[in-house]
């Protein structure tokens, strides 16, 4: 534990959120500050539901898969509980959440080498790798015009045949974002409306 809680923070200062998701039952640590450190965000929840049901995930046992903009790790670590053979990687441009990303997601049997901590606009240049499916709750406070970068740049980055998904807030403007998707990277499908979040799907 000590090698992850270092010397700006100590381990009394973290919280732990306990939940299910989809019927799987989750532990993870946060810290105060990080987004939704009390308790999970309701726009990931609603992503992983959508992925828990679909037909194309449900049958995923080897699939290469990218946490974009993964905070504390949250889809990352859920979806190697879920489907443990599965090759997942976690993307997150934080330090500190970096380092409760990689804590949550070797709890559940990941390697914490998968989980990186660089901006992914960049990273994506660099990155030689593809992936069958790409999920992603994007930084809206970052701007919309940098979500829609980092959407593009995933787009780019899967394999043919393969999907990306995403969710965001219908009062954050969730028609631009499919508006977007649709003209620039290909068939986008709203998947369902939770409350006050789209989900959204695109296959290569």
């Amino acid at each position: 534990m000590a090698h992850y809680f270092d010397n700006e923070f100590s381990s009394e200062e973290t919280y732990t959120i306990a939940d299910t998701i989809a019927g799987e039952a989750l532990m993870l640590s946060t810290w105060p500050g990080m987004f939704s450190f009390k308790k999970f965000d309701e726009g990931t929840r609603c992503l992983l539901q959508e992925v828990a049901k679909s037909p194309m995930c449900q049958n995923m046992t080897n699939a290469s898969v990218l946490d974009l903009c993964a905070g504390y790790g949250l889809v990352g670590t859920y979806i190697k509980k879920k489907w443990p053979a599965c090759n997942v990687r976690l993307v997150e441009i934080n330090e500190r959440a970096c380092q409760f990303a990689r804590h949550n997601f070797i709890n559940v049997g990941g390697s914490g080498e998968n989980v990186l901590c660089v901006d992914a606009r960049d990273w994506f240049v660099t990155n030689n790798d593809s992936f069958d499916v790409i999920l992603v709750n994007p930084p809206f406070s970052a701007g919309k015009q940098l979500c829609f970068d980092l959407l593009h740049k995933a787009f780019d980055a899967l394999n043919v045949w393969w999907e990306l998904w995403f969710v965001v807030p219908t009062k954050k403007g969730a028609k631009s974002y499919a508006a977007y998707s649709k003209e620039y990277l290909g068939a986008t499908e709203q998947l369902s409306l939770h409350k006050w979040f789209r989900v959204y799907r695109v296959c290569k």
